[in-house]
């Protein structure tokens, strides 16, 4: 069963209970996703989540269970609409998980387990001869057996648990019962999975993103993007033929905009659609190019028809290559925002320095902050900076080492240093954000393909033990699983 769960490529089972008011608190059917397990946090008792609240659960008992180590050990067994949850007896975690979906069978053994045999050999057989022991052996002061067959390659990978009761009439009530609502769960999942708005967007999906789809949109930005730039170029007489024609096509691209705009929110509706920064870009622009088409006459219309140049970003959506580009520069803002930050004041500096120093020689240039704010920049861009430092000389037949000095010194402070750990930072930054955009994309595609990582009943000890700092401190945790 563990080689099953590592190597099972299903799709994690999600327990969908009913909301009570511990549920609502995040206390109860809690099921902890590996990546939630750090270093810090670390308990090796808790390895999947909490127990249901009582009042969410249809049956709940205290239970004998065989476990793999050649024991039968007292569980606390809570059965819920959707899932069989398994706790230790006196604590609330949950050790153990069976969604009812992957519930194949409830199967009531004929005889009780013989008591006077030992846990060990009771287990033993219980794991190594389950399909050939003989239940016939009883006795009146044994417990009452029936055992869960889960389906093979699910969440418990094919794994049979068998549990042990207080009487028959125990074992056949809650056979029964387990078989009706795994069923009942069975038939909630395929109504979902098969019904008809479900299947249509999700057929609808497939068509958007679709390459055949992508590029096509992606020439009609290109075109429509054409189009501006000829439009800007020729600057048609207002009702001239060629002006009509540009309306025209306006039009169309706007309607043709409109309708892949009401698809993808068809597809993705609602948080793919609203979490994802491109498609709020493209209900922006083609919302804003819908309202400045359909209103005129309106002071100010013709600001928002300059939204029409905007279109072409869309492109950025459509185009791999492009958008991790954008995403990576995007990512990268942030930090390079601090070095900008420093050239700011290294430059802010100065320019009061230049105010003080050089007003009275050069008022245009310094006799205020923003001017010699933006004559500085102009130092830093390298554009003929020069004859800006000679403007400042007091005896223009002779250097000024003053002068000297301060534009020297800025240009190596600022030019040669500062905005090269700018640039450096922003390099950098871009680099490690490329990477993150390209594996968020395999992931994209791998969940696309259904490939998803295991999320099994030992996934979340293992990405506990995964989280280790030294040596030591694995070994500690290894101890404290078979505690």
């Amino acid at each position: 069963p563990i080689r099953g769960a590592l190597k099972s490529k299903r799709k994690q089972v999600k327990t969908k209970q009913s909301l009570s008011s511990r549920e609502r608190n995040g206390r109860s059917g809690v099921i902890v996703r590996p990546e939630s397990v750090s270093s810090a946090d670390f308990d090796p008792r808790v390895m999947i989540g909490t127990m249901p609240a009582r009042d969410d659960c249809v049956l709940y008992h205290v239970m004998l269970k065989a476990t793999s180590s050649g024991a039968w050990n007292h569980k606390h067994v809570a059965v819920t609409v959707d899932s069989i949850f398994i706790g230790d007896e006196g604590q609330d975690e949950v050790r153990d998980f069976i969604p009812l979906t992957e519930v194949i069978t409830v199967t009531d053994k004929d005889a009780a387990c013989v008591s006077g045999q030992s846990a060990t050999d009771i287990a033993a057989r219980t794991w190594e001869k389950a399909r050939t022991w003989d239940w016939s052996q009883t006795l009146d002061t044994g417990f009452f057996v029936f055992e869960v067959q889960t389906v093979e390659g699910g969440y418990n990978a094919g794994r049979n648990y068998l549990f042990g009761a207080d009487s028959s009439e125990i074992r056949t009530a809650w056979g029964f019962r387990i078989r009706e609502l795994a069923n009942l769960a069975r038939m909630r999942e395929s109504a979902a999975a098969n019904s008809g708005l479900r299947r249509f967007r999700h057929l609808c999906r497939r068509f958007y993103n679709s390459s055949e789809l992508q590029s096509l949109v992606a020439l009609l930005i290109i075109g429509n993007f054409v189009a501006n730039v000829v439009q800007s170029e020729m600057q048609p007489a207002p009702g001239s033929l060629a002006d009509r024609a540009f309306g025209t096509s306006d039009l169309f691209f706007n309607a043709v905009f409109a309708l892949e705009l009401c698809v993808n929110l068809f597809a993705n509706w609602f948080w793919p659609f609203f979490s994802d920064g491109w498609c709020l870009f493209d209900l922006l622009v083609v919302s804003v190019s819908l309202v400045s088409t359909g209103v005129v006459n309106v002071p100010g219309i013709s600001v928002l028809r300059l939204m029409r140049a905007f279109r072409v970003l869309r492109l950025f959506a459509r185009l791999a290559s492009l958008r991790q580009i954008v995403n990576a520069l995007t990512a990268s803002m942030l930090p390079v925002s601090n070095a900008f930050l420093i050239m700011f004041l290294v430059i802010a500096i100065y320019a009061i320095l230049g105010v003080s120093f050089f007003s009275s020689e050069d008022d245009v240039h310094f006799g205020r902050f923003f001017r010699s704010v933006l004559s500085l920049f102009k130092v830093t861009t390298e554009d003929n900076w020069t004859e800006l430092a000679r403007g400042v000389f007091r005896d223009p037949s002779s250097l000024d080492a003053g002068a000297v000095v301060f534009f020297v010194s800025f240009h190596l402070v600022v030019s040669w240093t500062v905005l090269q750990v700018v640039v450096a930072v922003l390099i950098d930054n871009f680099t490690g954000a490329s990477e993150r955009e390209r594996h968020a994309q395999r992931l994209a595609l791998a969940a696309e393909a259904k490939i998803t990582s295991v999320a099994g009943p030992l996934d979340a000890m293992l990405a506990a033990l995964a989280h280790f700092n030294t040596s030591a401190d694995l070994r500690n945790r290894i101890a404290a699983l078979f505690k």
